[in-house]
């Protein structure tokens, strides 16, 4: 009796296990676990921002940047500006005059490259109107031309928009006066742009220069270690 009741457990206990291995073979297999990056990009994207600072944290944070960064930059940009205004405003007046244009006209070229030479290259003072006279060397030809068709639309759009605005019957300035508007806008629009290209030539000579010398400089390294 005993053994049949031991082979009967036995038996039991076979047939429980049977069942969980079965059991456990049809269950889906457990999910991975999410990864960090991949459950921060399923977040909103205002749940991703950091928390705000408070009023007082930004206010220093604005003066440590300033205090460190801003305030010397502002202040090289200024004398350069100046040191530049200096320089070139006696210029443009003598290029109002037909004899002295000729000689005012190539020196008030060779400073155009000085807030650039400011901005990107670090030059400080007289340094960055030197640094401007040696870039200029051997293109003051090639940077006069966009540098007077800017100057000559600028005033030639002017000019035109007075023209327009004048020749404008009087029934359009008191019964449409959308159309002297517009003009006005066009007009004003064109201008805008002119003493953008005006600003952003300076800029573009800057980098053009600064690439041309670094290839010449690049050029003649490989020539010399060739040698």
């Amino acid at each position: 009796s005993s053994s049949s009741s031991s082979s009967s457990s036995s038996s039991r206990s076979r047939r429980s296990l049977a069942k969980q291995a079965s059991s456990s073979s049809l269950q889906p297999p457990a999910a991975a676990p999410a990864l960090p990056w991949l459950a921060t990009a399923q977040q909103p994207l205002w749940k991703q921002l950091p928390p705000p600072l408070g009023l007082k944290p930004s206010l220093a944070m604005v003066k440590e940047v300033w205090a460190k960064q801003v305030h010397s930059r502002l202040r090289q940009l200024w004398e350069v500006d100046i040191r530049f205004n200096v320089w070139s405003l006696p210029l443009q007046a003598a290029c109002l005059a037909v004899l002295p244009m000729f000689w005012a006209f190539p020196r008030l070229l060779g400073v155009q490259l000085s807030l650039p030479a400011a901005v990107l290259g670090g030059a400080q003072g007289n340094e960055a109107l030197q640094r401007s006279r040696q870039l200029m060397e051997g293109f003051r030809s090639s940077y006069a031309w966009p540098y007077a068709w800017l100057i000559v639309a600028g005033r030639m759009a002017e000019l035109v928009r007075e023209l327009v605005l004048v020749s404008m019957p009087v029934r359009w300035w008191t019964d449409v006066i959308e159309v002297p508007l517009v003009a006005t806008a066009v007009f004003a629009a064109v201008r805008v742009l002119l003493l953008r290209l005006q600003d952003l030539l300076p800029l573009a000579a800057y980098m053009q220069r600064t690439a041309q010398a670094a290839a010449g400089t690049a050029a003649q390294q490989l020539g010399t270690g060739k040698a």
